[in-house]
Protein backbone atom coordinates (compact mmCIF):
# COMPACT_ATOMS: atom_id res chain seq x y z
CA UNK A 1 0.00 0.00 0.00
CA UNK A 2 3.01 2.32 -0.01
CA UNK A 3 3.79 4.75 -2.79
CA UNK A 4 5.40 3.49 -5.95
CA UNK A 5 8.21 5.44 -7.58
CA UNK A 6 6.59 5.50 -11.01
CA UNK A 7 3.89 8.01 -11.94
CA UNK A 8 1.10 5.53 -12.54
CA UNK A 9 -2.39 6.25 -11.28
CA UNK A 10 -3.98 3.57 -9.13
CA UNK A 11 -7.07 3.37 -7.01
CA UNK A 12 -7.35 1.90 -3.56
CA UNK A 13 -10.49 1.25 -1.58
CA UNK A 14 -12.66 3.06 -4.10
CA UNK A 15 -10.65 6.28 -3.87
CA UNK A 16 -8.28 7.57 -6.50
CA UNK A 17 -4.74 7.95 -5.18
CA UNK A 18 -1.93 9.37 -7.23
CA UNK A 19 1.15 7.28 -6.64
CA UNK A 20 4.70 8.40 -7.29
CA UNK A 21 5.28 12.12 -6.84
CA UNK A 22 3.03 12.20 -3.79
CA UNK A 23 5.34 9.72 -2.07
CA UNK A 24 7.97 12.44 -1.99
CA UNK A 25 5.44 14.89 -0.55
CA UNK A 26 4.41 12.44 2.16
CA UNK A 27 8.07 11.75 2.94
CA UNK A 28 8.95 15.46 3.04
CA UNK A 29 6.07 16.29 5.36
CA UNK A 30 7.01 13.44 7.68
CA UNK A 31 10.67 14.50 7.63
CA UNK A 32 9.70 18.07 8.41
CA UNK A 33 7.77 16.98 11.47
CA UNK A 34 10.46 14.56 12.70
CA UNK A 35 13.44 16.80 12.04
CA UNK A 36 12.14 19.90 13.77
CA UNK A 37 11.74 22.12 10.74
CA UNK A 38 14.25 20.74 8.28
CA UNK A 39 13.58 19.20 4.90
CA UNK A 40 15.88 16.34 4.06
CA UNK A 41 17.10 16.01 0.52
CA UNK A 42 19.52 13.75 -1.29
CA UNK A 43 22.12 16.53 -1.35
CA UNK A 44 21.86 17.54 2.30
CA UNK A 45 19.63 19.59 4.53
CA UNK A 46 17.76 22.74 3.55
CA UNK A 47 16.22 25.09 6.11
CA UNK A 48 12.43 25.26 5.88
CA UNK A 49 10.84 28.63 5.20
CA UNK A 50 7.27 29.85 4.74
CA UNK A 51 7.22 28.63 1.14
CA UNK A 52 8.40 25.10 1.92
CA UNK A 53 5.95 24.83 4.83
CA UNK A 54 3.07 26.23 2.74
CA UNK A 55 3.89 23.88 -0.14
CA UNK A 56 4.00 20.85 2.16
CA UNK A 57 0.71 21.91 3.80
CA UNK A 58 -0.92 22.31 0.39
CA UNK A 59 0.34 18.95 -0.83
CA UNK A 60 -0.83 17.19 2.34
CA UNK A 61 -4.25 18.83 2.09
CA UNK A 62 -4.78 17.33 -1.36
CA UNK A 63 -4.71 13.70 -0.26
CA UNK A 64 -7.06 12.08 2.23
CA UNK A 65 -4.17 9.98 3.49
CA UNK A 66 -2.01 12.96 4.45
CA UNK A 67 -4.65 15.62 5.15
CA UNK A 68 -4.20 15.17 8.89
CA UNK A 69 -0.62 16.48 8.52
CA UNK A 70 -1.67 19.83 7.04
CA UNK A 71 -2.99 21.51 10.23
CA UNK A 72 -0.13 19.96 12.22
CA UNK A 73 2.44 21.49 9.89
CA UNK A 74 0.72 24.87 10.24
CA UNK A 75 0.93 24.55 14.03
CA UNK A 76 4.67 23.78 13.79
CA UNK A 77 5.53 26.91 11.84
CA UNK A 78 5.76 29.43 14.72
CA UNK A 79 7.87 27.01 16.78
CA UNK A 80 10.46 27.21 13.98
CA UNK A 81 10.32 30.99 13.63
CA UNK A 82 8.29 30.79 10.44
CA UNK A 83 5.15 32.92 10.33
CA UNK A 84 2.26 31.29 8.44
CA UNK A 85 1.00 33.16 5.40
CA UNK A 86 -2.47 33.22 3.81
CA UNK A 87 -1.66 30.30 1.52
CA UNK A 88 -0.57 28.11 4.45
CA UNK A 89 -3.78 28.90 6.35
CA UNK A 90 -5.98 28.35 3.28
CA UNK A 91 -4.36 24.99 2.60
CA UNK A 92 -4.73 23.84 6.21
CA UNK A 93 -8.39 24.92 6.20
CA UNK A 94 -8.90 23.04 2.91
CA UNK A 95 -7.53 19.89 4.58
CA UNK A 96 -10.38 20.07 7.09
CA UNK A 97 -12.73 19.06 4.27
CA UNK A 98 -11.00 15.68 3.94
CA UNK A 99 -10.88 15.40 7.72
CA UNK A 100 -14.58 16.34 8.02
CA UNK A 101 -13.61 18.63 10.87
CA UNK A 102 -15.59 21.90 10.82
CA UNK A 103 -14.48 22.80 14.36
CA UNK A 104 -10.82 22.76 13.33
CA UNK A 105 -11.66 24.77 10.20
CA UNK A 106 -13.31 27.46 12.35
CA UNK A 107 -10.36 27.42 14.75
CA UNK A 108 -7.98 27.92 11.82
CA UNK A 109 -10.11 30.82 10.52
CA UNK A 110 -9.87 32.39 13.97
CA UNK A 111 -6.11 31.75 14.02
CA UNK A 112 -5.78 33.43 10.67
CA UNK A 113 -7.57 36.49 12.01
CA UNK A 114 -5.45 36.45 15.20
CA UNK A 115 -2.32 36.44 13.00
CA UNK A 116 -3.52 39.68 11.41
CA UNK A 117 -4.88 38.19 8.19
CA UNK A 118 -8.40 38.69 6.89
CA UNK A 119 -10.05 35.49 5.67
CA UNK A 120 -11.39 35.73 2.13
CA UNK A 121 -14.26 33.93 0.43
CA UNK A 122 -11.80 31.13 -0.42
CA UNK A 123 -11.02 30.34 3.23
CA UNK A 124 -14.67 30.59 4.25
CA UNK A 125 -15.70 28.28 1.39
CA UNK A 126 -13.05 25.73 2.38
CA UNK A 127 -14.29 25.86 5.99
CA UNK A 128 -17.90 25.37 4.88
CA UNK A 129 -16.85 22.41 2.74
CA UNK A 130 -15.69 20.71 5.96
CA UNK A 131 -19.22 20.90 7.37
CA UNK A 132 -20.46 17.41 6.59
CA UNK A 133 -22.86 15.32 8.61
CA UNK A 134 -24.34 15.89 12.03
CA UNK A 135 -24.64 19.51 13.02
CA UNK A 136 -22.15 20.64 10.38
CA UNK A 137 -24.87 22.37 8.40
CA UNK A 138 -25.41 24.78 11.32
CA UNK A 139 -21.70 25.65 11.32
CA UNK A 140 -21.86 26.27 7.56
CA UNK A 141 -24.84 28.61 7.92
CA UNK A 142 -23.09 30.47 10.78
CA UNK A 143 -19.93 30.80 8.66
CA UNK A 144 -21.97 32.21 5.78
CA UNK A 145 -23.53 34.80 8.11
CA UNK A 146 -20.16 35.59 9.71
CA UNK A 147 -18.63 36.03 6.29
CA UNK A 148 -21.24 38.62 5.36
CA UNK A 149 -20.96 40.36 8.76
CA UNK A 150 -17.21 40.76 8.19
CA UNK A 151 -17.77 42.34 4.80
CA UNK A 152 -16.65 39.35 2.75
CA UNK A 153 -19.05 38.93 -0.15
CA UNK A 154 -20.13 35.30 -0.54
CA UNK A 155 -19.60 34.03 -4.05
CA UNK A 156 -21.17 31.10 -5.89
CA UNK A 157 -18.75 28.50 -4.41
CA UNK A 158 -19.48 29.78 -0.88
CA UNK A 159 -23.24 29.48 -1.35
CA UNK A 160 -22.77 26.07 -2.97
CA UNK A 161 -20.70 24.81 -0.02
CA UNK A 162 -23.34 26.00 2.47
CA UNK A 163 -26.17 24.47 0.43
CA UNK A 164 -24.30 21.16 0.10
CA UNK A 165 -23.70 21.05 3.87
CA UNK A 166 -27.42 21.54 4.46
CA UNK A 167 -28.26 18.91 1.82
CA UNK A 168 -25.88 16.36 3.36
CA UNK A 169 -27.45 16.86 6.77
CA UNK A 170 -30.91 16.28 5.35
CA UNK A 171 -29.73 13.15 3.55
CA UNK A 172 -27.96 11.90 6.67
CA UNK A 173 -24.58 11.81 4.92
Amino acid sequence: RGFRRDSSRKTSGGRGVVRGAWGAVDSSASSLIRSGGLFRSGEGVARADVYSFASAISACANLDRTAVLAPLLLELMPAHNVAPNEFAFASAIAACRSLRDPARAVTLLDGMRAAGMRPTAVEYTCAMAACTGGEGWQVAVRLLARMQAEGVAPDEPAFTAAILACGRARAGV
